[in-house]
C-alpha cells in the first residue's frame, strides 16, 4: 500500500480519539435527563479515561508480538460496536461499561497508529509523517 494512504488511514484512525470523547462532553446534560440519573455519569468520562490509558500501554507490546495489523483492525471494529452499544445503552449502568470499552479500543489509534507511521517512513521523513499524525489532536475537538 502507498505511504500517504497509510498515513491518511491512520490519521483517520487517530481522529477518532479526540473526536469521541469532544462530541461526549457536551452532550452529558442530555444523557443525564434522558436517564434521569445523574450521578452515574460522571463514571463514563473517568472509565473511558481510564480505559484509554491502560490500553494505550497494552496496544505497543501486543501489537509488535503479534502484528500491527491484527491488533489495530479489531481494536478499530470493537470501537465501532462499542460506539453502537453506547447508543443503544439502556440505562445508566450500561452506558458506563460501553464506554469503557470504547476506551479501551480507541486507544489503539495513537498507539499503533504512530507505530505503524514508524514502521512504514525512512528515517528522513518520518518527522514530517509524525507531524501530521500528531496534529490531529488539535482538530478533533473543534470538529465534534
Amino acid at each position: 500500500m502507498d505511504k500517504k494512504k497509510i498515513l491518511i488511514l491512520a490519521i483517520l484512525a487517530a481522529f477518532l480519539v479526540p473526536l469521541s470523547g469532544s462530541i461526549y462532553m457536551p452532550n452529558i446534560p442530555s444523557i443525564e435527563n434522558e436517564f434521569g440519573s445523574s450521578w452515574l455519569i460522571p463514571f463514563s468520562v473517568t472509565g473511558y479515561l481510564a480505559a484509554q490509558a491502560v490500553f494505550q500501554l497494552m496496544y505497543g507490546p501486543l501489537s509488535d508480538k503479534f502484528g500491527r495489523r491484527k491488533v489495530y483492525l479489531p481494536a478499530l471494529f470493537a470501537f465501532v460496536v462499542s460506539d453502537i452499544m453506547c447508543f443503544i445503552a439502556w440505562n445508566p449502568s450500561s452506558l458506563v461499561i460501553f464506554r469503557i470499552f470504547q476506551g479501551g479500543a480507541v486507544a489503539s489509534g495513537f498507539t499503533i497508529g504512530a507505530a505503524v507511521i514508524s514502521d512504514v517512513f525512512p528515517e528522513h521523513r518520518r518527522g514530517s509523517a509524525m507531524g501530521m499524525f500528531m496534529a490531529v489532536p488539535l482538530i478533533a475537538p473543534p470538529v465534534g
